[in-house]
């Protein structure tokens, strides 16, 4: 469960928040159909504290207002806080054009003919600061989000590709430079590849995507081309998200239902008549 509802896309309907609902008495869940729980996944008990957001100790967070992408990677993302944050800071997605998997946000600009980025079904946000070598540029831009196609050759496992470059294999957690680029492309560690109902939103609703709880050898098949993923077909429901936050809002409301009659539980005086000729 991330800070804030925002694009459908980024909304996970987790075994967290299915648990926070179940508890409340109000409704009964399957949580067989939960989503993957993304958000901290191996960042260990102090996540979320002010100490790991603060100090860039954990990928999750950001520190700033600069560039990059969304933990989901589906968004180009800008640093910002909110309220509800306590001071901390995440990659949330860019009010225009954020993500990486439409191909309609591909713009002629001459940013584009220099980052080498590349928009559509298969790609992803990945943060980077590469620029063409040419004569008129020679030193590297700032590291921000960009859009490169990936594509999954096991759990964990990807290669991607950059305007006019091969596929590379970008190493979790690691850097790579690309042939005619200056500069770097960051590899995202356990972000990529590894969770089966991670994709683009589509048209076809048809229910909650299955739980990761399987082997994510049986999820995965290496790449027989270069169209991107090579994560089984699999629909990320939009209808499941605005299901979520109707919920969400549900809950909220009970709570302080709830809390309203305790309060007035507690301060109702049980009246006593004077006259006790009748007890």
């Amino acid at each position: 469960m991330a800070a804030e509802l925002e694009d459908p896309a980024t909304v996970r309907i987790d075994p967290v928040t299915l648990a926070a609902l179940q508890d409340t008495g109000w409704y009964r869940v399957e949580l067989s159909r939960a989503q993957s729980l993304v958000w901290g996944d191996s960042e260990g008990a102090s996540f979320g504290s002010l100490s790991t957001c603060h100090h860039n100790s954990s990928s999750f967070f950001c520190t700033g207002s600069g560039l990059g992408c969304h933990f989901l990677h589906l968004h180009k993302g800008e640093c910002q806080t909110d309220p509800y944050l306590e001071g901390c800071r995440v990659f949330k997605p860019l009010k225009n054009s954020s993500e990486c998997w439409k191909k309609e946000n591909t713009r002629p600009t001459p940013e584009l003919a220099w980052s080498g980025e590349i928009w559509g079904l298969g790609s992803r946000c990945f943060s980077s600061n590469l620029t063409r070598q040419t004569q008129l540029l020679e030193s590297s831009g700032s590291v921000e989000g960009r859009c490169y196609r990936h594509r999954c050759t096991g759990p964990n496992r990807y290669q991607i590709q950059v305007s006019g470059s091969d596929w590379v294999d970008c190493p979790p957690g690691g850097a790579i430079q690309i042939n005619g680029y200056q500069g770097l492309v960051f590899c995202p560690d356990r972000r990529l590849c590894l969770y089966q109902d991670i994709t683009p939103p589509s048209d076809d609703v048809g229910g909650f995507p299955p739980s990761n709880t399987s082997d994510p050898e049986g999820m995965m098949n290496p790449a027989q081309d270069g169209g991107g993923s090579s994560l089984r077909p699999h629909t990320e429901l939009s209808v499941a998200s605005a299901l979520g936050f109707t919920a969400a809002l549900c809950l909220l409301a009970a709570l302080a239902v709830s809390y309203r009659k305790g309060r007035s539980c507690r301060n109702r005086v049980r009246t006593v008549p004077d006259d006790h000729s009748d007890l």
